[in-house]
């Protein structure tokens, strides 16, 4: 092997390997919050006075009070949190409550879809933000 065959084939061994640890830390899987999903729902559904992870025809509510079954999650995961609201509220009898986490000012957006979407179908939902 030449010496300009070696350079070469060390400086694409960097290349693969910097793609590949910055691909590896930029990828939602990797993602990190300042804390986890659990936290908010236990700071929050304490200061409701609800109880947490009460199991109802076979599914977990994060959340259940007199009023309101409660689903949290982060500001992205909006889409998953609608669904999981209404799922709550059909099989409690209670109003579908999201609790949205921000943590960020960019979360905003998700916040701002979650509404629109609600408002759009008119869906029985009540959305709160937490930060």
């Amino acid at each position: 092997m030449t010496q300009r065959s070696g350079l070469c084939l060390i400086f694409c061994e960097i290349l693969i390997t910097t793609w590949f640890v910055s691909h590896i830390l930029t990828t939602n899987a990797f993602a990190s919050h300042k804390h986890p999903e659990r936290y908010y729902q236990e700071k929050w559904c304490n200061s409701a006075g609800g109880q947490m992870e009460v199991v109802v025809n076979g599914i977990r509510v994060d959340c259940l009070d007199d009023s309101r079954a409660t689903e949290h999650d982060f500001a992205n995961k909006y889409r998953e949190g609608l669904i999981q609201a209404l799922e709550y509220s059909m099989r409690t009898g209670k109003r579908a409550h999201l609790v949205l986490i921000q943590e960020k000012p960019g979360d905003q957006r998700y916040i701002d879809r979650a509404e629109l979407v609600r408002d759009y179908y008119r869906l029985p939902v009540d959305i709160e933000v937490m930060r």
